[in-house]
């Protein structure tokens, strides 16, 4: 494949072969042209003045001559919406999804795309349609799929800080329900695109994210408006557009590029917040987790009668924001067999819920003269304390573990649950001291 392929080219993608000989497309994002619904003035267009047959074949063809030209970890990604004939509904997606099976494409998932804004509607048994089917395909079983990169983090806030293993540190993964509008057409615009549907930036930029790299090569056989190309080409990939309408190459190249080029300067200050806000979201998740984990770890024996309510007196938590391997010491109150403790300690940590924590922690139990190094090197830092079983808000903090002297503190028959004590705080969840 020459370099000259790359970018916006006036070509019928039927005749793709005869432009890219070598298995070089990493992804295909693509919407054929709608059929029979939009007249594009061509004489070679697809879609209006087809038969569905014919226009579901010539589909056909493209796609496959695709296939053989993507890499074994690529994918396919076609925009595409149901559409009525007769007083009857016509399932285009279903049907070309069939037909894309037979030649190897794999359908991963089907996302609905709602975009608001459509064509207006006035027909009998018709209502207004604001959403269109994304498909998703694969060439193979090993594709490239980066789920971590347009993962959503979420405040901690109400019931769930409570339960941080039921949260992914990397936050929340979209659904299959895609909310992004199409650009506002028409008078009411602000002029840099005019097409029957254009595609949302931030909706491609996601598709991006979610299944390339930097220099990979991005593939729309029904270029358009070019979106597609022009997203492609801000976030350092590589892109190959095909269309038959020359009206469109020059929207393109006068209009679309630029702005979207202008835009993503904007855009990345944004994406570089939200990575920021990630880091925090990861950050909190984790810390709760260890702060937890004890507090799981004793109840548990507790319930198996292995540990008397009364046996630890306080639990000592070193770690840091981004530690799976934290240090764990529980300082006994009484004889409690500090070997039997451990090997329950350790049964309990390889079944779930502990086993989903992601965290492997350092556990060491005895009394408190056995970590004398380890008190007076804590001598001058702040440790955090929680009571009564709450680990996800601070009660107080002090300099140094001399606060351990303290009765209330050490006594674990005073409060319900053993206090414990850590270098760790959440500080947008604890109260201000």
């Amino acid at each position: 494949m020459k370099d000259q392929i790359y970018g916006y080219h006036i070509f019928d993608s039927r005749q793709i072969k005869e432009k890219i000989q070598k298995k070089v497309i990493n992804v295909t994002i693509t919407s054929p042209p709608y059929w029979q619904l939009k007249n594009y003035d061509s004489d070679f267009q697809i879609g209006f003045g087809q038969s569905y047959e014919n226009y579901i074949n010539d589909l056909i063809k493209i796609f496959g001559d695709i296939y053989k030209l993507t890499r074994d970890d690529g994918s396919l990604w076609i925009v595409i919406d149901t559409f009525k004939q007769n007083r009857e509904i016509k399932l285009l997606p279903f049907d070309l999804a069939a037909r894309l099976k037979e030649i190897g494409w794999r359908l991963q998932d089907i996302i609905i795309w709602v975009k608001d804004k459509n064509l207006p509607w006035s027909h009998k048994g018709k209502f207004r349609n604001i959403y269109e089917y994304i498909l998703f395909f694969s060439k193979g079983n090993d594709f490239k799929f980066y789920i971590d990169r347009i993962k959503e983090p979420k405040k901690i806030q109400n019931w769930w800080i409570k339960y941080p293993e039921r949260y992914n540190p990397k936050g929340k993964a979209p659904e299959r329900l895609w909310e992004f509008s199409i650009p506002t057409q028409g008078s009411w615009s602000n002029g840099w695109v005019k097409h029957f549907c254009p595609f949302p930036p931030k909706m491609i930029e996601r598709i991006i994210l979610l299944t390339t790299n930097k220099n990979d090569t991005i593939l729309d056989p029904f270029a358009g408006s070019g979106v597609v190309l022009a997203q492609s080409i801000v976030m350092g990939r590589k892109a190959v557009g095909f269309d038959i309408n020359d009206s469109y190459k020059d929207m393109y190249e006068k209009k679309v590029l630029p702005y979207i080029q202008s835009e993503w300067e904007k855009r990345q200050k944004e994406l570089v917040g939200k990575q920021k806000e990630s880091k925090r979201f990861s950050s909190t998740i984790r810390i709760l987790r260890q702060l937890k984990y004890p507090k799981v770890l004793i109840k548990s024996a507790q319930n198996k009668r292995i540990l008397n309510p009364d046996s630890i007196s306080f639990v000592l938590i070193l770690g840091n924001k981004n530690s799976s391997v934290p240090q764990m010491i529980f300082i006994l109150n009484d004889d409690t067999n500090e070997q039997k403790l451990r090997q329950e300690f350790e049964l309990i940590a390889s079944r779930p819920p502990l086993s989903k924590y992601g965290l492997t922690p350092r556990i060491e139990i005895g009394k408190k003269e056995n970590f004398k190094e380890i008190f007076e090197k804590y001598q001058s830092k702040f440790l955090f304390i929680y009571e009564d079983g709450n680990t996800h808000v601070f009660k107080k903090y002090r300099l140094g573990l001399s606060v351990l002297e303290n009765d209330a503190l050490t006594s674990a028959t005073k409060n319900k649950f053993p206090t414990i004590v850590s270098n760790l705080s959440v500080r947008a969840l604890s109260p201000k001291n």
